[in-house]
């Protein structure tokens, strides 16, 4: 049973998932790392993009206690994602806690992947 626990316990403090572009061959791909060694995930060529955007994300959560009481947060942050052939933010690739920090990644993504940026309206 110990090692059972051991495994299980190295498999999640080791399992992390991530996006990783390859520039030179216009391809990315979401991926999950099992046990920081092995990579799984399909590769999609970046033909199929148009471009990037910036999309504001609002988001809530709602904690409930034993006794009834409730909490909401709400968290504001900045979503960089891949724009398909209907201009609609189809692929997310970055998620920044302000707006300056979204727009300074998406230049950068812009020149390494050769896309325009949008804006989202």
């Amino acid at each position: 049973m110990a090692d059972f626990t051991n495994y299980y316990r190295s498999f999640i403090l080791f399992t992390h998932s991530g996006i990783q572009i390859d520039t030179e061959k216009r391809e990315l791909r979401m991926f999950q790392n099992l046990f920081g060694i092995f990579k799984t995930g399909k590769w999609i060529s970046l033909d199929q993009f148009t471009g990037l955007a910036t999309v504001p994300v609002k988001s809530y959560s709602k904690i409930m206690s034993m006794s009834n009481r409730s909490t909401t947060m709400e968290e504001n942050d900045f979503r960089i994602f891949l724009i398909n052939k209907k201009h609609n933010p189809d692929f997310p690739v970055k998620k920044c806690k302000t707006l300056d920090d979204a727009q300074d990644r998406i230049d950068e993504l812009s020149l390494w992947l050769k896309l325009p940026v949008y804006s989202i309206k």
